[in-house]
């Protein structure tokens, strides 16, 4: 009898704290809902008036801008007043910038047939439909790229590398 009088007493008092409805499109929630990379620096909310409303995540989210139509990636960045801005700058020690922390390395690495403009591409990490998207990095190996003078190189470690880093196999003049 005592234990009922008290659980009655617990939903009573805590049960509204409890049981309060959390709507993941309300407006006033700038931190980006999953692991990985946004694919934007800001989304589609609703505010209390239930009207929709465009919010900009949280400066420092980290996001990436991919070529057209591509899978290679231009280039990862973080997010500022809304806009993904590229992060090139590693730390005094001459480390990447945390965009390219290993946890970010979920996806398979690939080969492409075409020279590719990158040498890493964006995938999407497959989830459960209730979870939201989840965007990482992988890298292209074996493959042909398009250095900056037009000229081509080969993937190696995510990066392209021109015929100046390969020993040349024949030395016959």
């Amino acid at each position: 009898m005592m234990a009922r009088a008290l659980l009655y007493l617990f939903v009573g008092l805590f049960g509204d704290v409890m049981c309060n409805y959390y709507n993941p499109n309300e407006c006033g929630q700038p931190d980006f809902p999953g692991p990985g990379y946004s694919p934007s620096c800001n989304r589609q909310c609703i505010d209390g008036d239930n009207k929709t409303q465009e919010e900009n995540y949280a400066r420092g989210t980290f996001c990436f801008k991919k070529y057209t139509g591509e899978d290679a990636l231009y280039y990862l960045g973080y997010c500022d007043h809304g806009d993904c801005q590229p992060e090139n700058r590693g730390d005094a020690e001459g480390r990447p910038p945390r965009q390219w922390d290993a946890e970010y390395h979920r996806c398979l690495d690939k080969t492409s047939a075409v020279p590719v403009k990158n040498c890493t591409y964006i995938c999407e990490e497959h989830r459960p439909s209730h979870l939201p998207r989840a965007y990482f990095y992988g890298i292209y190996r074996n493959s042909t790229c398009t250095l900056a003078n037009n000229e081509t190189g080969i993937c190696r470690s995510g990066f392209c590398h021109g015929k100046e880093h390969f020993p040349q196999i024949d030395h016959s003049k």
